[in-house]
């Protein structure tokens, strides 16, 4: 009986910490996998499509129609997906992907991507959904050119700015649920590990 108290003690203390784990190195795995294959994916479209600044971006910012044209020319034959659908409550696209993730590709050039298809209605920012940028035409010196790329408005250039609580954006605000846009930045700029004092997992 006392054998089974503490195999039980022990079970408590490790498994929550197991879980945890898992959970950051899926996320860190998820979300440095879609940085590659988006960027791959838009590079292999630079080849076909032409220089970034010849693309149609402005079709993000419009209907979900143009959206749709957006992807069908530029990235659809370089992306392996499942499907693609309309959001229609936010006039999003959202494309889901053969590992259980998806993105949407929204106005402002933002990209939502939610490490798991079923947390898309309800999303926990900086947990299992996550921003991006697909703008090279940005004056900003953390997008320009460089195709797709991490949440960077507002940012310093440091992994401290990316904390910053009293930054709108930053990760380690509570802030709003649309919050915490440079999480994935700052994951980032930890060369893709979840800092140890990260709040959200």
């Amino acid at each position: 009986m006392i054998t089974l108290v503490i195999i039980g003690v022990i079970a408590a203390i490790t498994v929550p910490t197991l879980i945890n784990k898992m959970q950051r190195e899926e996320v860190e795995t998820k979300l440095k996998r879609f940085y590659s294959v988006m960027n791959q994916a838009m590079l292999s479209s630079k080849l076909e499509n032409g220089d970034y600044s010849t693309w149609e971006w402005s079709l993000i910012d419009s209907t979900y129609e143009h959206k749709k044209e957006f992807f069908d020319k530029y990235l659809k034959k370089h992306l392996k997906y499942m499907k693609v659908e309309q959001d229609t409550e936010m006039n999003r696209l959202v494309v889901y992907m053969v590992d259980g993730s998806i993105f949407s590709i929204d106005g402002d050039k933002d990209v939502r991507y939610f490490t798991r298809s079923n947390k898309k209605d309800n999303p926990t920012w900086g947990r299992n959904a996550f921003w991006f940028k697909i703008f090279p035409g940005s004056t900003n010196p953390y997008y320009k050119n460089k195709g797709f790329e991490t949440y960077a408005y507002t940012w310093n250039g440091t992994i401290e700015g990316a904390k910053d609580p009293s930054n709108n954006y930053g990760c380690y605000n509570p802030g709003s649920e649309r919050g915490r846009h440079l999480c994935s930045r700052l994951i980032q700029a930890n060369s893709w590990k979840i800092p140890d004092d990260y709040p959200w997992l």
